[in-house]
Protein backbone atom coordinates (compact mmCIF):
# COMPACT_ATOMS: atom_id res chain seq x y z
CA UNK A 1 0.00 0.00 0.00
CA UNK A 2 1.58 3.39 -1.23
CA UNK A 3 0.04 6.90 -1.59
CA UNK A 4 -0.22 7.66 -4.58
CA UNK A 5 1.03 11.10 -3.90
CA UNK A 6 2.68 12.24 -0.44
CA UNK A 7 3.43 12.25 3.10
CA UNK A 8 4.23 14.85 5.20
CA UNK A 9 4.23 16.35 8.57
CA UNK A 10 1.44 19.04 9.70
CA UNK A 11 3.03 21.79 11.75
CA UNK A 12 3.56 19.38 14.60
CA UNK A 13 0.26 17.43 14.35
CA UNK A 14 1.47 14.47 13.13
CA UNK A 15 1.69 13.42 9.59
CA UNK A 16 -0.78 14.39 6.96
CA UNK A 17 -1.42 11.59 4.53
CA UNK A 18 -3.01 12.60 1.21
CA UNK A 19 -4.13 10.11 -1.19
CA UNK A 20 -6.00 11.73 -4.18
CA UNK A 21 -8.47 9.97 -6.21
CA UNK A 22 -9.36 6.83 -4.05
CA UNK A 23 -11.54 4.69 -6.26
CA UNK A 24 -12.00 1.33 -3.75
CA UNK A 25 -13.47 2.29 -0.50
CA UNK A 26 -11.25 -0.55 1.14
CA UNK A 27 -8.00 1.32 0.91
CA UNK A 28 -9.96 3.66 3.46
CA UNK A 29 -10.58 1.00 5.63
CA UNK A 30 -7.18 -0.59 5.70
CA UNK A 31 -5.73 2.92 5.57
CA UNK A 32 -7.55 3.35 8.95
CA UNK A 33 -6.68 0.19 9.82
CA UNK A 34 -3.09 0.79 9.98
CA UNK A 35 -2.74 4.68 10.84
CA UNK A 36 -3.73 6.06 13.54
CA UNK A 37 -5.15 9.39 12.57
CA UNK A 38 -8.56 10.46 11.51
CA UNK A 39 -9.49 10.44 7.90
CA UNK A 40 -10.93 12.77 5.41
CA UNK A 41 -12.44 11.94 2.65
CA UNK A 42 -13.59 14.99 0.15
CA UNK A 43 -16.21 13.95 -2.53
CA UNK A 44 -15.94 15.25 -5.68
CA UNK A 45 -18.48 15.64 -7.98
CA UNK A 46 -17.39 13.90 -11.51
CA UNK A 47 -14.34 12.55 -9.38
CA UNK A 48 -12.73 9.72 -9.47
CA UNK A 49 -13.69 8.15 -6.35
CA UNK A 50 -17.22 6.39 -6.33
CA UNK A 51 -20.38 8.25 -5.12
CA UNK A 52 -20.56 7.33 -1.51
CA UNK A 53 -22.90 7.64 1.05
CA UNK A 54 -22.46 9.24 4.25
CA UNK A 55 -22.74 5.94 6.32
CA UNK A 56 -20.79 3.97 3.96
CA UNK A 57 -17.75 6.37 4.39
CA UNK A 58 -18.35 6.52 8.22
CA UNK A 59 -17.73 2.44 8.09
CA UNK A 60 -14.84 2.20 5.90
CA UNK A 61 -13.55 4.57 8.25
CA UNK A 62 -13.79 8.50 7.40
CA UNK A 63 -13.94 10.53 10.11
CA UNK A 64 -14.85 14.09 7.92
CA UNK A 65 -16.18 14.06 4.46
CA UNK A 66 -16.03 17.55 2.67
CA UNK A 67 -18.29 18.46 -0.16
CA UNK A 68 -16.26 21.45 -1.70
CA UNK A 69 -17.46 20.37 -5.34
CA UNK A 70 -20.94 20.42 -5.02
CA UNK A 71 -20.91 23.33 -3.20
CA UNK A 72 -19.03 25.04 -5.47
CA UNK A 73 -21.42 24.18 -8.24
CA UNK A 74 -24.28 25.19 -6.88
CA UNK A 75 -22.82 28.71 -6.00
CA UNK A 76 -21.59 29.18 -9.02
CA UNK A 77 -25.33 28.11 -10.60
CA UNK A 78 -27.18 30.73 -8.45
CA UNK A 79 -24.93 33.33 -9.19
CA UNK A 80 -25.25 32.61 -12.85
CA UNK A 81 -28.83 33.11 -11.63
CA UNK A 82 -28.68 35.89 -10.19
CA UNK A 83 -26.48 37.67 -12.66
CA UNK A 84 -29.35 36.68 -15.33
CA UNK A 85 -32.03 38.47 -13.18
CA UNK A 86 -29.84 42.04 -12.53
CA UNK A 87 -29.35 41.68 -16.54
CA UNK A 88 -32.96 41.67 -17.62
CA UNK A 89 -33.99 44.25 -14.85
CA UNK A 90 -30.98 46.95 -16.17
CA UNK A 91 -29.16 46.21 -12.85
CA UNK A 92 -32.39 47.41 -10.55
CA UNK A 93 -32.19 44.99 -7.23
CA UNK A 94 -35.52 43.06 -7.10
CA UNK A 95 -37.32 43.85 -3.82
CA UNK A 96 -38.19 40.33 -1.92
CA UNK A 97 -37.32 37.81 -4.60
CA UNK A 98 -36.69 34.57 -2.17
CA UNK A 99 -32.82 34.96 -2.38
CA UNK A 100 -31.05 35.50 0.73
CA UNK A 101 -30.75 39.49 1.61
CA UNK A 102 -28.14 40.47 3.97
CA UNK A 103 -30.76 39.78 7.18
CA UNK A 104 -31.27 36.26 6.48
CA UNK A 105 -27.19 36.18 5.55
CA UNK A 106 -26.52 37.19 8.75
CA UNK A 107 -28.68 35.07 10.52
CA UNK A 108 -27.19 32.11 8.96
CA UNK A 109 -23.63 33.23 9.43
CA UNK A 110 -25.08 33.96 13.13
CA UNK A 111 -26.17 30.41 13.53
CA UNK A 112 -23.48 29.00 12.37
CA UNK A 113 -20.87 30.69 14.48
CA UNK A 114 -22.83 29.69 17.36
CA UNK A 115 -22.51 26.02 16.33
CA UNK A 116 -18.53 26.77 16.14
CA UNK A 117 -18.53 28.09 19.07
CA UNK A 118 -20.50 25.06 21.32
CA UNK A 119 -18.35 22.77 19.46
CA UNK A 120 -15.33 24.39 20.93
CA UNK A 121 -16.81 24.55 24.55
CA UNK A 122 -17.35 20.76 24.44
CA UNK A 123 -13.94 20.61 23.15
CA UNK A 124 -12.72 22.32 25.74
CA UNK A 125 -14.64 20.44 28.37
CA UNK A 126 -13.65 17.10 27.04
CA UNK A 127 -9.86 17.96 27.35
CA UNK A 128 -10.89 19.63 31.19
CA UNK A 129 -12.43 15.92 31.90
CA UNK A 130 -9.28 13.54 29.69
Amino acid sequence: MRPQEEYRPSQGRGLTLYWYGVQDLELLRELKYRVNCPLTFNQIAGGKSPRCGLQELKEVGASLVIYSTPCLFAAQEAIDEAMKSLKAADGLLEVENGRVDVKRCTAVLSENLSRRDLGQRCHDSEKTFA
